[in-house]
């Protein structure tokens, strides 16, 4: 099976980081692949006498001259095209995903049209070096399925006992739109064993969060509290990735738990 995943974000936001995570801690069977609609303008760029450099005038030059080959032979979106057909046939047994690093929001559509692709946004508050066109337009386009399409159910918070949605599992996070700390957390299980990251649940007697093995250390992802919408939290990423020490720190009197069972967090 072959999953396609487009990764988008702000420069300097930690796309590669994650990307080379993935890479890392993936199952033994699993192909990692990572692509980027630039990489073919970079060398053509190289051709012309640049000189690799990220400056502000470098980023704004290479994303002018993608949109000029876009209208003139669509060759940026073509070549990844080209490249997902060659691991296609190259691993043709073995399950592969293949992530496509693209800033444009019409051609993130057409990725997700032509090939099911799952759209994923990392955001790390690096705004202010925007320079280009394409970086000033990554926010208009739908991504984080999780986070900006599923609203906590007040409902089940008001009266435990409360069935309208299945909000405490993966599905009402994932089909139906709600979800409590239990549908967050599942969901998010969901795709780290997919991604073959070693993970479980963590939680006391009133939340639950996931813990995650990276790089050789267990840090804390909690997606309730990173909601967006959520009162408690402004920021979207105050607890993506974060260790016990500085989650502790935070002294938010919700992410206690018992550390003879949770070693791994200790």
């Amino acid at each position: 099976m072959t999953k396609v995943i487009v990764i988008n974000g702000f420069p300097q936001s930690g796309k590669d980081t994650f990307c080379n995570l993935c890479q890392k801690n993936k199952k033994k069977n699993l192909k990692v692949f990572s692509y980027s609609t630039i990489d073919y303008i970079k060398t053509i760029a190289i051709c012309c006498g640049w000189n690799g450099e990220k400056d502000p005038k470098s980023r704004k030059m290479l994303s002018e001259l993608k949109k000029v080959l876009t209208n003139w032979n669509d060759s940026p979106y073509n070549i990844i095209k080209r490249r997902i057909r060659v691991v296609e046939h190259g691993y043709p047994d073995e399950d592969k995903i293949i992530f496509i690093h693209c800033r444009e929001p019409d051609e993130i559509s057409r990725f997700v049209e032509d090939m099911n692709a799952i759209t994923i946004f990392i955001d790390r508050n690096t705004h202010d070096s925007i320079s280009n066109s394409s970086d000033a337009n990554v926010l208009d386009y739908h991504y984080d399925y999780i986070i900006d399409n599923t609203a906590y159910d007040t409902l089940k918070t008001d009266n435990i006992n409360d069935t309208t949605y299945k909000s405490n599992t993966a599905y009402g996070v994932l089909i139906q739109g709600k979800g409590i700390c239990s549908g967050y957390s599942d969901a998010i299980a969901i795709f780290l064993n997919r991604l073959g990251i070693e993970n479980y649940k963590i939680s006391n007697d009133t939340h639950i969060w996931n813990l995650i093995y990276l790089n050789g250390v267990w840090v804390h992802l909690d997606a309730t509290w990173d909601d967006p919408v959520s009162e408690f939290n402004e920021n979207r990423d105050t607890y993506f990735l974060i260790d016990t020490k500085n989650l502790e720190k935070l002294d938010d009197g919700t992410h206690y738990y018992n550390k003879n069972i949770y070693k791994e967090a200790v």
